[in-house]
């Protein structure tokens, strides 16, 4: 069996307003700092 190497790529989107607060937050949208 040949080995396939794989990638895995992690992206991440900028800071919330919630994030920046500490608030936790599910499947509603906020606001991205300036």
């Amino acid at each position: 069996m040949k080995s396939r190497n794989k990638r895995i790529y992690l992206i991440r989107h900028a800071q919330s307003e919630y994030n920046e607060k500490g608030i936790f937050q599910g499947r509603q949208d906020s606001d991205l700092t300036p």
